[in-house]
């Protein structure tokens, strides 16, 4: 199998203390471990809350999850995610922690080539 690469973007919902619900963006890669078999996968998002570490990534065709972590924070969040057929490459799904409770997410889920991480590319340009 050969190695893949994932681009995801999206919004996830929070309502504090049972206040407004409110949407904050997101956006990162899903992308190959350095060490390892090329085909476990690790990631990165940033989001208003900060930067973050994707792990235990499982990618199927109906269900997608993983686990993020925040670097300076000790909590962990768990997202597990399915396909929304209505729309191209949409993913809706639920997170949960113990600090941040549970909601729910939407996100755009794009694999993309392993050379779009070439810097080559954008010199052509």
């Amino acid at each position: 199998m050969r190695p893949r690469l994932f681009m995801i973007q999206g919004v996830f919902f929070f309502s504090y203390f049972g206040g407004p619900l409110q949407y904050y963006h997101f956006s990162g890669m899903i992308y190959p471990k350095e060490e390892g078999d090329g085909q476990s996968l690790t990631g990165k998002l940033t989001d208003d809350f900060g930067c973050s570490t994707l792990s235990e990534i499982d990618i199927r065709e109906e269900e997608i999850t993983f686990t993020k972590k925040y670097k300076y924070r000790c909590d962990l969040i768990h997202y597990q995610m399915k396909p929304n057929h209505s729309f191209q490459n949409l993913w809706v799904g639920t997170y949960k922690g113990i600090a941040v409770g549970r909601d729910h997410f939407n996100c755009l889920i794009v694999e993309v080539p392993m050379k779009f991480l070439l810097p080559m590319l954008a010199q052509k340009t």
